[in-house]
């Protein structure tokens, strides 16, 4: 939440920074007083809307059914010093939130200290309305005369004085006309929001200078001499600015305002530049747009028979049993369910109730974890049995994963778990930072750091509608020492050995120990991650399945 804020804070920041650079090379010099007002201030408004829009591109991708669709397409690399704890990373977004809400709160205590100096200002001063409606507040204070809302504030002095009386009334008349009380609340609020952005600051002065430059004009039109009212603004550029919130005739900027009402008129087609609001909304729009990927699930045709029987024996998929590769025939392969009974028979199981799970890997992945033979997908069938006896057709080669992976369940049926949704599930501060939380924060473990255990740990696990993880998951468990021979190989030498009766220098349980350290801690730090945005279907908050590989990697 609060980097989101930090974020919006930034890209207005930075929107605010593209209008007024625009605005001051191609209209600051124009005498289209009310039109350049309304373009900054339609820059202030679009900044803040801007980023709320958000233009979505939908992306149909096709991928296979065996592999979910949210994992994340990059290893968390985990090179670190062997067994070393690391320190906590620390989080810049609580310290930096903080610095920017005092820096609100300061400038909203000064505005609101102001705001009560006018009114306590107006409360003690002389009240007269004038024939227009507009109230006039005589103050004995030597103060420059200002507006605020629909009263205008002068010193005794000036009420009394014949020569300017009349211009300074017209002058102040004209704000209170054109209603910049309300441009000053609107700006002086966005410097309480965006105090550290300097752009905002001159922002501010330029929208007070056109509140001048729009009441000069009012002045001169109604036919007061001009260098009379030149000498009055000479004047009053040295009295007292009462309040940062009122209008004033008094401004440091009187060079810049004579220079403006001896200019010639702007061309009538000057208007034209105004138009630059436009490409700023749409790039703005452009750089903000996200895509939308929507996935569709491609047929498995794992169970299916070729329709060339030349070419049957060669597409046919393997079939593991609790971690041992079944050689059955082509004809049995050919039943579109595991549930057949001659397809049981076959890898040696009574009945489909002794079944735990069965998995389908195709593509890559089967190849990635079982080789050449893998390349036609894989059917991984996982038994209720501790130890299921041995088909007479098993085959003695060892499979290079430790584990077989489990479908994914559904807990209840009114409250399902999504392996697909249109939006997946994501970490709350985005991507690279899950990265760096796990980079910095993992604890490569002892057993296997003494034993030079490296590899990559596929771990599955439900985000739920409130953000919190559950059900986690190991899919895949690559480990392997540094000469690259697999732990599970290893095992299985040393159960053969066991079995021929020669000693072995550890035991396969230990073996499989040091891989079994690399998949408690990657479970152990991603418990650690906090909570994540769960994924949405249809707009709503749904359960759903990540998936997210972590790599260990010895220096």
């Amino acid at each position: 939440m609060l980097t989101d804020l930090i974020m919006y804070d930034l890209k207005v920041a930075a929107l605010i920074a593209v209008f007024y650079l625009f605005y001051m090379l191609l209209l600051s010099r124009e005498t289209m007083h009310k039109l350049n007002r309304i373009v900054l201030l339609s820059g202030i408004v679009l900044s803040a809307v801007l980023p709320f829009c958000v233009i979505t591109f939908h992306k149909t991708v096709v991928v296979d059914s065996a592999l979910t669709p949210t994992t994340v397409d990059a290893d968390v690399d985990t090179t670190l010093p062997a067994a070393e704890v690391l320190e906590q990373s620390f989080d810049w977004t609580i310290p930096l939130a903080a610095i920017l809400l005092i820096g609100a709160i300061v400038r909203c205590l000064v505005l609101i200290r102001s705001y009560r100096q006018l009114t306590k200002m107006v409360r003690g001063g002389e009240m007269h309305i004038l024939p227009t409606g507009t109230k006039v507040c005589i103050v004995d204070e030597p103060v420059a005369p200002f507006s605020w809302m629909k009263t205008i504030v002068m010193s005794r002095a000036d009420w009394n004085s014949e020569t300017t009386l009349s211009p300074i009334l017209t002058h102040e008349e004209a704000h209170v006309r054109h209603r910049h009380s309300y441009d000053i609340m609107v700006v002086e609020l966005l410097t309480a929001l965006q105090w550290f952005n300097p752009v905002v600051w001159f922002l501010r002065q330029e929208l007070r200078i056109l509140h001048e430059y729009e009441a000069d004009a009012d002045v001169l039109s109604k036919g007061f001499n001009e260098s009379q009212y030149v000498h009055l603004l000479m004047q009053k550029a040295m009295g007292i600015q009462a309040c940062v919130l009122a209008n004033g005739i008094h401004t440091p900027k009187t060079k810049k305002r004579i220079i403006m009402m001896l200019k010639s008129k702007s061309n009538r087609h000057a208007w034209l530049r105004a138009l630059y609001v436009v490409p700023v909304v749409l790039v703005s729009l452009a750089v903000s747009a996200k895509t939308l990927i929507h996935y569709e699930t491609k047929p498995m045709p794992e169970m299916q028979a070729s329709k060339n029987p030349e070419s049957k024996e060669k597409q046919e998929p393997i079939i593991v049993v609790d971690g041992k590769i079944v050689d059955i025939p082509i004809k049995v392969k050919e039943k579109t369910s595991i549930e057949d009974a001659d397809f049981l028979r076959a890898i040696n199981i009574e009945s489909k109730e002794d079944i735990e799970s069965v998995f389908v890997l195709q593509s890559k992945s089967a190849v990635e974890l079982y080789g050449e033979k893998g390349k036609n997908g894989v059917i991984e069938i996982k038994t209720k049995k501790k130890e299921a006896s041995k088909p007479s057709n098993v085959s003695e080669e060892p499979v290079s994963t430790p584990m077989t992976p489990e479908p994914p369940k559904v807990e209840a049926d009114d409250d399902p778990v999504f392996e697909i949704c249109e939006e997946a599930p994501r970490y709350k501060d985005g991507e690279g930072a899950l990265m760096q939380f796990i980079a910095k924060n993992i604890r490569y473990p002892k057993e296997a750091t003494e034993h030079g255990i490296q590899g990559r740990v596929i771990v599955q696990f439900i985000v739920n509608k409130d953000g919190s993880c559950s059900n986690f998951k190991i899919l895949t468990n690559t480990a392997h020492d540094t000469s690259g021979d697999p732990v599970v190989t290893q095992a299985r030498k040393a159960e053969l050995d066991q079995q021929q009766g020669i000693e072995t220098e550890y035991t396969p349980e230990e073996i499989r120990g040091w891989s079994k350290s690399l998949e408690t801690e990657a479970i152990r730090i991603l418990k650690l991650a906090g909570k994540w945005e769960p994924g949405k279907q249809r707009g709503k908050a749904v359960r759903a399945y990540f998936v997210l590989p972590v790599t260990f990697r010895l220096e």
